[in-house]
């Protein structure tokens, strides 16, 4: 068994919109000042908070975008293309296996994909960058009530 590694992981950045927003930054720093961080994590977080609002349209969009190519699939494959692109027999587990293949559904269902990780990945982000404001508030509180005990 090794040692435990005194040292956070690595985490990656990620870029939206043309800016790179590197985490690490604001969960690994120091922050000895609370208004440093009571400046600069709340801003972070209501940027990530716009840029999720964005993902979160975009996903029921695609979600209704895929409702709407799995039913014009179904309806197409029952007009007779189950017949001319699969043959068999046609039941309703068969057309919805078709359906799965169609590839507007299959484009759609991997845009559905991405964008309900990059929803859970900003809304973790958001969560990290909250308890990092809360750990240097409660740091700082810490602090004073220390000093304010030794200076009495």
């Amino acid at each position: 068994m090794s040692a435990p590694n005194p040292r956070p992981p690595p985490l990656a950045s990620f870029e939206l919109d043309g800016y790179r927003l590197d985490v690490a930054h604001y969960l690994n720093a120091d922050y000895s000042d609370v208004s440093v961080a009571s400046a600069e994590l709340p801003a972070v977080n209501e940027w990530i908070n716009e840029k999720l609002q964005a993902y979160v349209e975009m996903l029921h969009i695609t979600r209704a975008e895929l409702a709407e190519a799995e039913a014009t699939a179904y309806f197409t494959l029952r007009k007779g293309a189950f017949a001319d692109d699969y043959g068999g027999k046609q039941t309703e587990e068969s057309l919805k296996h078709a359906v799965a293949l169609d590839p507007e559904v299959k484009k759609l269902v991997r845009s559905e994909a991405v964008l309900s990780a990059w929803c859970g990945r900003l809304r973790g982000v958001q969560s990290s960058l909250s308890m990092k404001l809360d750990l240097v508030r409660s740091s700082e509180a810490t602090r004073r009530k220390v000093f304010d005990e030794t200076s009495s």
